[in-house]
């Protein structure tokens, strides 16, 4: 009986954790660098968030461009030699660079201005691939009249917006290749 009462009391630590992991929205549960990024972000950005939960709602944002394998490098006010924001307390801006194994580059910009409880992140997706790839995103955005309006076109690019969305599609066809950036723009409320 002593065993079975000490083999319950462990499980319900454990679902217990688990419940609280699942509870602050399971920031706990991401691997150490999505952690270490968003860290780096609510801190660049000058926001305090010490139950995690801002962390989560970026998270819900970004995680596709956290799939896989990835490398972040990011870079704020300061960065420049010549930036005048140099003081230390140069907040509510950061770019992150990511580069994947799987889907392409990604380049995330988050912008917080003070007083304003929102946040805007610009996302953009740079693939890169043959023509008849790029072609066929074209043709099919093109021909879906009912979801996207083709803004600009040439014989080398598309720029293509979705309807009543800050979303768009850039083509670009060269010599053999061509690369699709795929933009938009979210705010997230705090």
């Amino acid at each position: 009986m002593k065993y079975f009462t000490s083999l319950f009391l462990t499980l319900a630590v454990v679902f217990s954790s688990t419940a609280n992991a699942q509870k602050f929205g399971g920031f706990e549960s991401y691997d150490s660098g999505a952690r270490s990024l968003l860290n780096t972000i609510v801190t660049q950005l000058g926001i305090q968030d010490s139950d995690n939960s801002i962390k989560v709602k970026v998270y819900e944002k970004i995680n596709t461009a956290l799939e896989g394998h990835w490398y972040s490098y990011w870079i704020g006010m300061n960065d420049l030699a010549s930036s005048q924001y140099q003081d230390g307390e140069e907040k509510g801006f950061i770019q992150v660079l990511l580069p994947t194994n799987e889907s392409g580059i990604w380049i995330l910009t988050l912008a917080k201005t003070q007083g304003v409880p929102q946040i805007i992140l610009s996302m953009a997706q740079v693939r890169h691939g043959s023509q008849d790839a790029a072609l066929s995103v074209y043709n099919e955005r093109k021909n879906d009249s009912e979801n996207y309006v083709v803004n600009n076109e040439s014989d080398n690019f598309a720029f293509i917006q979705e309807k009543g969305q800050v979303a768009f599609s850039m083509l670009n066809i060269g010599t053999g290749t061509a690369s699709v950036v795929y933009v938009t723009q979210f705010a997230i409320d705090l």
